[in-house]
């Protein structure tokens, strides 16, 4: 799905490349990259991992900038540019024999307000003539209301991750006896995630016999909960 804002964003101004980044303990994580003029797609639903290094926010650039104080920034030259370190962008252009000129951050910014991401774009161009062009107010508008939408995306996914890491924290502590006790219909009305405060009333049928007869249980401590 965050493939999707990426390239959105880029059609609305007809950039060569996107970036979106998460923020997870003050580092921003390539989420998602693409640039159409190299045939590069990595990360989400491309298929091909992203194994490049996460970025600080405390560091000077353009992005953890963006995160950081939560501002929209537009560096229109990066080879000119004096504010941000554009350094590791200039040497992956004399790697690859490509040309960065103009970068758009904006940071992704969830109901909260805080930042969860940037959504990075590099290369804007003149669909008339296919010339580097600038970003245009209009399109910024149209792009920082995109990002608003994958931070959105992003918050729900972190969501679902808890939920899932709660689940399978649970399920590692209940017994297959309990699975089996529940049955299958009661198994599908049961919130893993929020277990039922009468829980105990499962229980007890299970460990009932092992609490009255510890000599029955090949455990030589008795049962703790």
């Amino acid at each position: 799905m965050l493939d999707l804002f990426v390239a959105e964003a880029r059609n609305v101004c007809h950039a060569d490349g996107g970036t979106l980044y998460v923020l997870k303990d003050k580092q921003l994580y390539f989420k998602i990259v693409q640039n159409q003029s190299m045939n590069i797609f990595m990360g989400g639903d491309s298929g091909h991992s992203n194994t490049l290094p996460a970025i600080s926010i405390d560091e000077n650039k353009i992005s953890a900038h963006c995160a950081k104080h939560k501002e929209v920034i537009q560096a229109e030259d990066i080879y000119h540019d004096q504010q941000f370190d554009f350094s590791s962008t200039i040497q992956y252009d004399a790697e690859m024999g490509y040309k960065t000129h103009g970068m758009l951050a904006i940071p992704m910014l969830d109901r909260r307000n805080q930042a969860v991401g940037v959504l990075q774009l590099i290369n804007p161009t003149d669909p008339k003539t296919g010339e580097a062009a600038r970003f245009e107010k209009n399109q910024i508008e149209i792009i920082y209301s995109l990002a608003s939408q994958a931070a959105v995306a992003v918050e729900n996914i972190h969501s679902q991750e808890q939920i899932a890491r709660k689940n399978a924290a649970f399920k590692r502590f209940v017994p297959t006896e309990f699975i089996s006790h529940l049955g299958k219909k009661k198994l599908r009305k049961l919130n893993w995630a929020r277990p039922p405060r009468n829980l105990c009333q499962f229980y007890f049928p299970i460990f009932a016999p092992l609490l009255l007869c510890p000599s029955s249980s090949p455990r030589k401590k008795p049962l703790t909960f």
